[in-house]
């Protein structure tokens, strides 16, 4: 289906993204993106991130798990500032992945974890 993301506020110092297929961006956010490949294409061309806020489920067969895995590879790497995270899904299994996967990127940016 078509994506379609709406932006709020781009020139602010520090960015706040919505991943999420169905539910509104509520007004404290800047970025609205619906699918993996959309958010991680918005980390990349943004640079100043403070938060993603993440849904799990995102439609069909895909999940927020390939940007968790981002941040988690770009933490390992140095590659990515650290951004701060919350999970909005209901989806209770999917939250626990998406926390396990975050908290690892959270261990390599505060440096609890060696490369």
């Amino acid at each position: 289906y078509p994506t379609e993301h709406r932006t709020r506020d781009l020139h602010d110092k520090k960015m706040k993204f919505w991943l999420d297929d169905l539910r509104p961006m509520p007004e404290e956010f800047h970025l609205w993106v619906k699918t993996p490949e959309e958010c991680i294409q918005a980390i990349q061309e943004t640079k100043k991130i403070d938060l993603i806020s993440f849904d799990h489920d995102l439609g069909g067969d895909l999940t927020a798990i390939p940007v968790a895995e981002y941040l988690e590879a770009g933490a390992y790497h140095k590659t990515l500032p650290k951004i701060q995270w919350k999970i909005h899904s209901m989806n209770p299994i999917g939250r626990k992945n998406l926390e396990r996967i975050l908290k690892r990127a959270d261990r390599f940016w505060n440096g609890d974890m060696a490369p």
